[in-house]
């Protein structure tokens, strides 16, 4: 991914999330030689209830979409509170931290 592009997304995750959660990029974007491929960003540690992550989740998309332009793009949020699923074991082993 393009520098600024990363930029972008860390500026949009710091409004939604503020500082106290952490991001990475995950999936086949961290092959700069790979075509193509949704931008996949994984929020950890969030400290919020379910209502309050999934707001959040939908605001930051929709500030992406403004910022990067009509992208396919998925965000993964793993709160303090909630199940640890098998996608949070991948992005944090294989993801990029932001």
């Amino acid at each position: 991914m393009h520098p600024d592009e990363l930029a972008e997304i860390r500026a949009a995750v710091r409004e939604h999330y503020g500082d106290g959660v952490t991001v990475r990029l995950f999936g086949s974007r961290l092959d700069d030689g790979a075509r193509g491929g949704d931008i996949d960003l994984f929020i950890d540690d969030f400290s919020g209830d379910a209502d309050d992550a999934l707001r959040r989740k939908l605001a930051l998309l929709l500030s992406l979409k403004e910022r990067l332009g009509d992208q396919r793009i998925d965000v993964v949020v793993a709160r303090r509170s909630g199940p640890v699923l098998p996608v949070h074991r991948v992005a944090r082993r294989d993801g990029a931290l932001l």
